[in-house]
């Protein structure tokens, strides 16, 4: 009568609202009780030696819970530990790449950017280049930003670059307690438990303490600037003309605008060859100017070789329906005072003593048919210089050189370039 009035109690509550389910807590300890009261009824001793048996389990469920939980707190510090290392190897290896840049010259949030961009090694050749480079010219920063990144230290941009100690984050979340001994204890075990996890990860808490201490830097209102993306380009490519070959690439024009002689050097660049001294004077102090001008571009302001000699060439020349002129209101009186008032082109080549009526003493005005002419006997004079050898290499290279000197002087009178021949 009482197993049956057991099993009706049971039934009852397994299926009851108020409970819930059979896997219920509550309900499993109401059951356990019920199997405790009926054992006592039926055999004391039976208890009393199954109590114990119990107490036993209970023991070795409590030390294996406990080297459970001393084996995982242990092997998350020494990971969390790695951690902290890791991150100290990262700042060990951003702060001298700071530093130096902060003694550079440069403001260490730009140095923050510059460096999580990538492009901090670049600017540190540029600034080896030309110590007078500004660097923090090469970024704009935004308005509303600007009162913002005086408020970084170089410390602060080091330990916010090298970011937080990793963090071990859900590691626990799958990991499950070692099963109970203690029937009792597995019948009273909830499978939503964990407490375990839970308190390994005060045990961490306690034992690792954060000592990550670092502001947090917002880079967006920076961005590289015009002057500072031709620098960057300006290191990916290979300089292709010489500081001569800029001068040469002046000479030819400003002996035309001159009108004075220039001839062409054995390594096919271009030279004032005049004896006209005073209006030669005059191109080789304009010439320095030029040149320094399109160096200055080039290395300060990162234009193209090819750019900053046509805007130099635009700003000293202008072209006229008579032909190409010199700007007289920048080489003038008005300008940088190197040609005087009044002056004018020689007549001649080499005649010009700078004055409106020079003498004549040189050998006429180049033109695109004197040019031509006088490239053809230079070919010939060439060929027999090397032995009336086509095949010979020195020979074919003279050709080569000076032929191209000669077409771009003849460009630039206006003729076709490919008009000069070059063939051997």
């Amino acid at each position: 009568m009482a197993e049956e009035e057991t099993k009706t109690k049971v039934e009852t509550e397994e299926t009851s609202n108020t409970f819930g389910g059979f896997n219920n807590k509550y309900v499993k300890g109401a059951i356990a009780a019920v199997i405790a009261a009926y054992a006592a009824k039926k055999d004391p001793y039976l208890l009393k030696g199954f109590q114990e048996k119990v107490d036993e389990l209970e023991k070795a469920d409590r030390e294996r819970r406990n080297k459970f939980i001393e084996s995982a707190t242990s092997a998350a510090t020494t990971e969390i530990a790695r951690n902290k290392l890791r991150r100290l190897e990262r700042r060990e290896k951003i702060a001298p790449e700071i530093k130096r840049a902060v003694e550079n010259g440069m403001n260490p949030i730009i140095a923050g950017k510059a460096y999580k961009s990538g492009h901090l090694p670049t600017l540190m050749k540029l600034k080896l280049k030309n110590a007078n480079l500004n660097l923090n010219t090469f970024y704009n920063v935004a308005d509303q930003y600007k009162d913002t990144i005086s408020g970084f230290s170089e410390t602060d941009v080091i330990e916010a670059l090298a970011g937080p100690t990793l963090k071990l984050d859900n590691t626990f979340n799958n990991l499950k307690a070692p099963r109970r001994l203690s029937p009792i204890s597995n019948l009273l075990s909830d499978s939503t438990d964990t407490s375990a996890q839970d308190e390994i990860q005060q045990n961490i808490d306690a034992q690792t303490p954060s000592s990550d201490d670092y502001k947090s830097i917002d880079y967006s209102g920076i961005e590289v600037s015009d002057l500072g993306t031709r620098a960057l380009a300006s290191m990916q490519k290979v300089r292709n003309i010489t500081a001569n070959q800029i001068k040469s690439y002046f000479t030819r024009n400003l002996s035309n605008v001159l009108g004075i002689k220039s001839g062409i050097s054995s390594n096919g660049e271009y030279v004032f060859a005049s004896d006209d001294k005073i209006n030669e004077g005059y191109g080789m102090k304009i010439q320095s100017i030029m040149s320094k001008e399109v160096e200055d571009l080039i290395t300060k302001e990162f234009m193209s070789p090819s750019d900053a000699q046509t805007q130099v060439f635009n700003k000293y020349f202008k072209s006229t329906k008579d032909g190409l002129k010199i700007n007289m209101g920048v080489v003038g009186p008005e300008g940088l005072k190197i040609l005087p008032k009044g002056w004018t082109p020689a007549k001649s080549k080499g005649g010009n003593t700078g004055s409106k009526t020079g003498g004549g003493t040189g050998g006429g005005k180049t033109t695109l048919s004197s040019l031509k002419s006088n490239w053809i006997k230079k070919k010939a004079d060439l060929l027999k210089q090397f032995g009336n050898n086509k095949y010979n290499k020195k020979y074919q290279a003279q050709i080569k050189t000076q032929g191209d000197a000669v077409r771009k002087q003849y460009k630039v009178l206006g003729g076709n370039e490919s008009d000069i021949d070059l063939t051997y």
